[in-house]
């Protein structure tokens, strides 16, 4: 294997003479001259500008301009690393530590210009060279790692500030409706008290279940995949919402093309995600707000959009929507959860094998989407059974 050298050596016998060793080692080199430090660096960078390795320096200590140790240092100062054996005409124990102080893998007396030795020197420069490489990979590596561990203790610490808190709100809603209630209370006093527990209940039952569906996306999601009909699917989870969208005050239409194709999918996973969208939406959205789900074909899937008119999302937080216990700025006060909605909705959408993403379109508000591939499946997937033909696929219709 040919290996390329750049020789800085102002003295053209000098120079010679490591071509003549050089030629001696009978190993194949393709050598590059400069004799100046200034010209050394400029071809180094070129070099590597046109990507040609340097296997190896051979750089010589006294320079016309800056020295050897000069070279070594602005070499650092650009970032610039290659294995490199320092030439000087006297042997000098503290130059050879200061040179390698500076970046110089070995060093080398002139008086010692042995074919033999060189090949020796430049082939020890290399291997120092190499396992410097793999330790600074190593290290990077090593550090990332601290880093995603500390990532992790500190989304555990948040995780568990975030669910005490968000606890604790309907255990003290619970005690304060049973003081109420143990009170000589009007029977509607009783009845908003229940009415108050019954709620209590509920948000927690909602944050223990998405802490164990976020859990699932850890593993691997099982799907019980089927044909279902995206239109019937929206239109049962807009049914079920209605209450809730009659307390917020905000209203929510469906809009949707025509022909819209089946989806094969989970029943209960694409819900979950339709649902936590339509629920982020309405917690975002202002007093007699218009949200609008619509649904369409888009390049062999299904697309379900959520728009509201809320205040829509920074550029710099919109790429951290979906990153679990996220729950950003300016949330709206007794939206209520811990951030795992949008997370739930991205692990479920992926596991279909389809996509999601948000835009903040230029006249406001916010506009989540994902898709669900709509081919029918390959044989042996889940949910798919060996007799099933497209008319039978496209009979099915979507529970609600």
């Amino acid at each position: 294997m040919s290996l390329t050298l750049v020789v800085i050596d102002d003295d053209e016998l000098d120079r010679h003479a490591l071509r003549r060793a050089l030629t001696q080692t009978g190993r194949d080199f393709a050598i590059e001259e400069c004799d100046s430090g200034e010209a050394g660096l400029e071809r180094i960078r070129s070099m590597r500008a046109q990507g040609r390795r340097v296997d190896c320096l051979l750089l010589d200590f006294s320079l016309p301009g800056q020295n050897g140790l000069e070279v070594l240092s602005r070499l650092r100062e650009q970032d610039i690393d290659v294995p490199t054996v320092m030439l000087t005409g006297f042997g000098d124990e503290e130059l050879a530590v200061e040179s390698m102080r500076r970046g110089a893998d070995d060093y080398l007396p002139k008086a010692k210009l042995d074919p033999l030795i060189l090949a020796s020197k430049i082939d020890a420069a290399r291997r120092i060279f190499d396992a410097r490489q793999r330790t600074i990979a190593a290290e990077t590596e090593l550090r990332d790692l601290v880093e995603q561990l500390r990532r992790a203790v500190a989304a555990r610490d948040s995780v568990l500030a975030v669910v005490s808190h968000d606890l604790r709100r309907p255990l003290n809603n619970i005690q304060l409706a049973l003081g109420l209630i143990e009170q000589d209370a009007t029977p509607r006093q009783r009845d908003l008290a229940v009415g108050s527990v019954r709620r209590a209940v509920d948000r927690a039952n909602q944050l223990i279940g998405d802490l164990l569906e976020i859990s699932r996306l850890d593993g691997e999601i099982e799907l019980d995949r089927q044909p279902l009909d995206p239109l019937a699917l929206a239109q049962a989870v807009v049914t079920d919402l209605e209450p809730v969208l009659a307390r917020s005050d905000a209203s929510l239409r469906i809009e949707h093309g025509d022909a819209l194709d089946k989806i094969f999918a989970d029943h209960h996973r694409v819900r979950q995600v339709l649902d936590n969208l339509l629920d982020n939406a309405i917690s975002h959205s202002p007093k007699d707000g218009t949200i609008v789900l619509s649904l369409r074909n888009v390049s062999g899937a299904v697309e379900f959009s959520v728009r509201d008119q809320g205040p829509g999302i920074e550029p710099v937080v919109r790429e951290h929507v979906f990153d679990r216990f996220w729950r950003g700025e300016g949330r709206p006060k007794g939206a209520g959860g811990v951030g795992l909605g949008l997370a739930i909705a991205k692990g479920f959408t992926e596991a279909h094998g389809g996509e999601i993403g948000v835009e903040c379109p230029e006249d406001g508000g916010s506009r989540f989407w994902f898709r669900i591939p709509a081919p029918a499946p390959t044989p042996g997937q889940r949910g798919d059974t060996a007799g099933e033909s497209a008319s039978d696929f496209e009979g099915e219709e979507a529970a609600s």
